[in-house]
């Protein structure tokens, strides 16, 4: 038995079932229906959310045109009424404060998990003009596009100067203290 299928504009259809009138509408009739054109080649299919394998592969640039090694990420909007997956996604990357900055690797795995939030994030490559700091942490500032910037402060009487060699100087303090003795703080 066929029938016309209006909704989803199939020609072919089978019934299923008995036919049921519903009560208080004469004439209409209640059918269980399977569309065939449904079944056929290039019909539409609900598959789900796509996937890293979905998408093509880009080839990385050799020379000058090498990605960044590392990503500076802000998380600039709101995860209040957002999915819990976007959430999850945020806690990974450590991105739960507004506008705080986080490195990250320009991995597949980190670049996948950004992809998943990018409409709640600033994404920015670390430049490093002045390359990594060894350890002094102080002198650095990051800006808003992603620059790394070390900053040497001036140095004042009597504070230690680390030079290059990694020898500590007293700076102007040598020189004085050969002039003037020590003062003992109980001689007062």
């Amino acid at each position: 038995m066929a029938a016309r299928c209006v909704t989803e504009r199939c020609s072919q259809m089978l019934t299923h079932g008995p036919l049921h009138l519903l009560p208080g509408l004469p004439g209409l009739t209640l059918v269980r229906t399977l569309c065939l054109s449904s079944l056929q080649l290039g019909a539409r299919r609900y598959t789900g959310r796509p996937t890293l394998a979905d998408r093509p592969v880009v080839k990385m640039p050799q020379g000058d045109d090498r990605p960044h090694m590392l990503h500076v990420v802000w998380r600039i909007r709101s995860t209040k009424r957002r999915p819990y997956w976007e959430r999850d996604v945020i806690k990974q990357l450590m991105l739960e404060r507004n506008f705080f900055p986080v490195v990250h690797k320009n991995t597949e795995s980190v670049n996948a998990l950004l992809r998943q939030v990018r409409h709640l994030v600033r994404i920015k490559p670390l430049v490093l003009k002045h390359g990594l700091p060894h350890g002094d942490y102080d002198s650095t500032l990051l800006k808003w596009n992603g620059e790394f910037v070390v900053r040497r402060k001036l140095n004042s009487l009597g504070q230690e100067v680390v030079t290059d060699g990694g020898e500590e100087l007293k700076g102007r303090q040598e020189a004085g203290a050969e002039k003037e003795p020590a003062r003992d703080p109980e001689s007062r």
